[in-house]
């Protein structure tokens, strides 16, 4: 038996005893797995020791079957045993066989298995239980955003409708929401629907700006470009977009500030500008005039004299006309020039840097002549811009009478003057730089302020940079910077200098 089972479950370890009684006493202290007999052997050992910790549970798959066999010489036994198995019936044999041989099979509950089953099921459950009670708690606040959300979109109605701007809502150019300030500022009354009206038909078109090119770029940028009353009735407006979701779709929304008023401020501004600078202008011209002056009247009375002593030479009277004509010329450019420099109207164009530049030194040469200044120029070509040119003069002279101002306060043998135009990847920059010693760090960060100067009261407004700050930034789209820095004058370094570098986009717009 043991080399079958040997045999057929070679994995088993299997313990050897010396009779049942041992093998029920090991089982039922746990020292061994299983016990394997024969079965009525087994049913009958557990019953007479009284194990009741012990379970018959099964089978090991092999019939071993068993004869009894007694001695030949006990014929009389052999013939009572014979008589009696064959006086018994079919059901006392098997009565005497339950009594022996029936066997209860009692399996082991394996609690690990539930307990692997049950666990999981108690956390899908838990899990379960949780979720819908995230569910429900999520409902609850949805509830909740839904109604914030109806009062939200409700005080955003009634706060537009307060703000000074005009607020409108687009989506693929449409009109789909505005407030009333946006109506009143393009000529509408409260009470006309402007739902799905088109955009582009409330603003000017150009090749360069548009409304709808505006809200394409969606960087949340301000651009200025005129709004229409009427076909005819242009307005500036400052125009600000940005991508938002309305009522679930992808939409822009439209900042709009009417500049009428603004504008007409900052024009009064530039004019005062102007103004505060034209006696300053014309001293200039009379430095500018009172040598060409000095040389066609020196020039006309030596033609006279010699024709009155009769020496007069043709040649030489009409190198001299000639020389009186082209004088003449420069003075016509200098009037020119300065009546450009009045002119109030602003007109984007085309233009040379270089010609600015020319024009205001045409202007104030004479006067940094007799200042004993020394200029530098260094002009780069082919820089050109779209924007206001008569603006970027004024900034220009801005520059140049603050430069010649500080420099009036220095030695006259070492004052110095460098104007540089050059281009740097897309940028076209102008650099100025004087050695008049530079500015007091403490003031550096005011310089651009509006009304505050260095000057004495008599001397300065303080509009000067300030207006020059606004025109390069605001009007051109440039940026204007200064600092004090050292520079290399004629082969001498000095180390107080003030740079003012202005820079402009290459498209301006």
């Amino acid at each position: 038996a043991h080399k079958m089972l040997e045999k057929l479950y070679p994995r088993i370890e299997f313990v050897f005893i010396k009779d049942i009684k041992e093998g029920l006493q090991l089982l039922s202290n746990n020292e061994i797995y299983a016990l394997v007999d024969n079965m009525p052997v087994l049913v009958h050992n557990i019953k007479k020791y009284a194990y009741s910790d012990i379970k018959i549970s099964g089978n090991t798959g092999l019939d071993f079957n068993l004869q009894v066999m007694i001695r030949d010489d006990y014929p009389l036994l052999q013939s009572i045993i014979n008589k009696v198995l064959a006086e018994l019936s079919a059901e006392e044999k098997e009565t005497i066989y339950s009594k022996w041989a029936k066997i209860d099979f009692e399996k082991e509950i394996d609690y690990l298995a539930y307990l692997k089953f049950i666990i999981p099921l108690l956390l899908v459950i838990l899990f379960i239980l949780y979720k819908n009670r995230e569910l429900i708690r999520y409902q609850r606040s949805l509830k909740h955003t839904k109604y914030e959300l109806e009062n939200t979109l409700k005080s955003f109605r009634t706060l537009v409708d307060l703000t000074i701007e005009g607020i409108v809502i687009v989506k693929d150019e449409k009109i789909v929401f505005c407030n009333n300030v946006f109506k009143k500022m393009f000529g509408f009354k409260i009470e006309d629907n402007m739902i799905n009206k088109n955009i582009n038909e409330l603003f000017e078109h150009n090749n360069r700006l548009t409304i709808s090119k505006i809200i394409n770029k969606n960087n949340s940028k301000t651009y200025e470009i005129n709004g229409l009353k009427e076909i005819e009735n242009k307005f500036p407006t400052l125009v600000k977009s940005k991508e938002i979701f309305f009522d679930n779709n992808a939409s822009n929304i439209i900042s709009i500030i009417d500049m009428s008023e603004i504008k007409d401020k900052e024009n009064l501004l530039i004019q005062q500008s102007k103004m505060a600078s034209l006696g300053e202008m014309i001293g200039n011209i009379a430095h500018q005039w009172r040598q060409p002056l000095s040389f066609i009247s020196t020039s006309a009375s030596g033609i006279k004299l010699q024709k009155e002593f009769g020496i007069m030479d043709e040649k030489e009277m009409n190198s001299t006309l000639d020389r009186i004509t082209e004088t003449t010329k420069f003075l016509s450019q200098t009037i020119d020039d300065f009546q450009n420099y009045l002119k109030s109207d602003k007109i984007k164009k085309e233009f040379d840097i270089n010609n600015s530049i020319n024009t205001i030194l045409n202007i104030t040469k004479g006067s940094i002549v007799n200042n004993f200044i020394n200029l530098k120029l260094d002009l780069g070509e082919n820089l050109h811009l779209f924007a206001y040119e008569n603006e970027l003069n004024q900034a220009i002279l801005n520059v140049l009478n603050n430069a010649k101002d500080a420099l009036s306060e220095i030695d006259k043998d070492n004052r110095y003057l460098a104007i540089k135009t050059y281009k740097l990847r897309n940028r076209v920059l102008i650099e100025i730089v004087d050695n008049a010693g530079g500015i007091n760090p403490a003031i550096l960060d005011k310089i651009f302020e509006p009304y505050f100067t260095t000057k004495h009261k008599s001397q300065g407004t303080g509009l000067g940079l300030f207006m020059t700050h606004k025109i390069i930034t605001e009007s051109m789209h440039g940026q204007i910077n200064i600092k004090n820095t050292s520079y290399t004058f004629e082969n001498k370094k000095f180390d107080k200098c003030t740079k003012v570098v202005i820079c402009f986009p290459m498209n301006t717009i």
